[in-house]
């Protein structure tokens, strides 16, 4: 990954603990640059950045950094220790703050963008832009009458429901396909290579990512009190 293939100089710098870091723009990159590694190497880091807001894992990970640090020779133990609680959190703040698009093009998994600009994207199918109208007209009424946590509960949990259906994922899979023509020759059968072989599996991810606890990490609904997480275990 991005992050495990800098130096911990680099990283510190760019994190503005260190001095200057060395441009890694030369250094990175796929043996073969495609598109659809773009996708793949976003979501990665995007599951990344999800998972350091959750407290839980950053306490592990900081209590990994200090058994790392009683490994060191002992009179390199306690700054190391002392380190780690004092930018800890600076440096997991830095990771959460990666921009996935810039790392990415980086990294030579996303192509720059002015490749781009010229691509012509096919218009939405009129049966996903239909679903699509209906769940928004749904948001819309739902939030006339209930408050924005269970809107977006509601909301989320229909969006799961319409992507979950099959006729729907096969509409998203075609359309996928249309827009792998977009992409030009060089990269077109390639393209759609990737929606045949990642395509199901990306879909029941974003399913799979559907579920209320996204409102929490949205704001839209407060965190849950230690006696209703005891409840719902």
């Amino acid at each position: 990954m991005y992050i495990q293939s800098l130096s911990a100089n680099e990283l510190c710098a760019d994190a503005t603990l260190c001095g200057p870091a060395p441009s890694k723009t030369a250094r990175l990159g796929f043996a073969q640059q495609n598109d659809f590694n773009c996708p793949i190497c976003k979501m990665l880091l995007i599951t990344m950045k999800q998972e350091l807001k959750n407290p839980e894992s950053e306490k592990e990970m900081i209590e990994r950094a200090h058994e790392a640090c009683k490994a060191l020779p002992s009179n390199w133990q306690a700054p190391c220790t002392a380190y780690v609680d004092q930018f800890g959190e600076q440096i997991f703040a830095y990771i959460e703050s990666i921009d996935p698009t810039t790392v990415c093009t980086q990294f030579g998994a996303c192509l720059p963008g002015e490749l781009y600009s010229n691509m012509s994207v096919p218009p939405l199918p009129p049966a996903l832009v239909a679903k699509a109208a209906a769940l928004r007209m749904h948001a819309h009424e739902l939030s006339a009458t209930n408050d924005f946590c269970d809107t977006c509960k509601m909301v989320i949990t229909e969006a799961a429901s319409i992507l979950g259906n099959l006729d729907t994922q096969k509409q998203i899979l075609e359309y996928a396909k249309e827009a792998c023509q977009a992409i030009g020759p060089n990269f077109k059968d390639q393209c759609l290579n990737y929606v045949e072989l990642y395509g199901p599996l990306v879909v029941n991810m974003v399913v799979q990512y559907l579920k209320p606890q996204l409102c929490i990490d949205a704001g839209y609904c407060p965190q849950p009190t230690f006696n209703q997480m005891m409840h719902s275990s």
